[in-house]
């Protein structure tokens, strides 16, 4: 006998079915709509990767920013964790003990740490380190933990979405990345982390949350998109950052004024930054990667009456 049709609808609502019939069983296959967890810093970055989202609802619970929709066959919910994650660790851990991912994607901006990486490039991180000053550099630390000091992103999915990217036309790369509880603003400072951690770009975010989702047994990915380059000097909007990740729009103004050359090609950087991050949001989210989750099915099976 055919399955109810009452039946399938609450599951067709969370599910894709591909439905075969026989003339013994009818056979219903569900394929598993993948749930990913996508992490912003800045608003600029937020909006740019909410404003890629169908169905989107947006919502603030616990003190974290929140934008709920779809992308593609995808349902995604995108998290602001603000400039420099703070506190956004315990919030990020009360949201996954209630909600299950099955992969976890931190999407933004970056600096480069080595002359080979420009403006609007993309770059995804192998492995990211964290600068820890109690530490030392990485030649310093042998004796620590390592997992205290770096975290490895998911290489299998990171290199599916590369291809994606680079067919698309955009410049990609591997990577490590190192993220600090600063922005650096001079190049001689760049150069000399990248050296120093042999890490190609700096972000203030990234570790923690590859930290997490790994201990949680998720996959992470972590795409970032270069803005300023390593031989570039930018505006000093340490100055400008308040303790709860905010940027203050006077204080950052007076920041251009102080390096008014620096700002202006800060601001060039921002442009064609954005447009890429913009970009490649769109092809990564709507992506489905057959190891976002392991392939699974849900058969219904009937033996029709003679």
């Amino acid at each position: 006998m055919m399955v109810p049709t009452n039946k399938l609808l609450p599951l067709a609502h969370e599910l894709s079915l591909l439905v075969s019939l026989d003339t013994m069983n009818t056979i219903i296959t569900a394929i598993p709509i993948p749930r990913l967890c996508v992490i912003t810093a800045a608003d600029i970055e937020f909006k740019a990767v909410a404003q890629r989202l169908t169905e989107s609802q947006f919502s603030k619970i616990a003190g974290l920013k929140q934008c709920q929709g779809r992308a593609g066959r995808n349902l995604i919910t995108v998290l602001q964790s603000e400039v420099g994650a703070p506190n956004f660790r315990e919030k990020l851990a009360a949201h996954l003990a209630e909600t299950s991912y099955d992969a976890m994607m931190m999407i933004g901006l970056a600096g480069a740490l080595t002359p080979e990486l420009k403006t609007g490039e993309v770059i995804f991180y192998d492995t990211c380190f964290a600068f820890r000053p109690q530490f030392g550099t990485p030649a310093e630390t042998e004796e620590i933990n390592e997992n205290e000091v770096s975290s490895v992103c998911d290489f299998q999915i990171s290199s599916s979405l590369r291809q994606l990217l680079l067919a698309d036309g955009l410049e990609c790369m591997f990577g490590a990345g190192l993220t600090l509880d600063f922005m650096v603003t001079s190049a001689q400072e760049k150069l000399s982390m990248g050296e120093s951690y042999g890490a190609a770009a700096v972000d203030m975010e990234s570790f923690d949350v590859i930290q997490m989702g790994t201990r949680l047994g998720l996959p992470v990915v972590v795409l970032r998109v270069i803005l300023d380059e390593a031989e570039q000097k930018t505006p000093d909007f340490n100055m400008a950052l308040d303790a709860s990740g905010q940027m203050s729009p006077g204080k950052s103004f007076l920041a251009m004024l102080l390096r008014p050359l620096a700002a202006i090609k800060f601001l060039f950087s921002v442009r064609s930054a954005m447009k890429t991050l913009q970009r490649a949001a769109e092809l990564a989210l709507k992506a489905e990667p057959k190891l976002i989750r392991p392939a699974r099915s849900l058969v219904l099976a009937r033996k029709m009456s003679a």
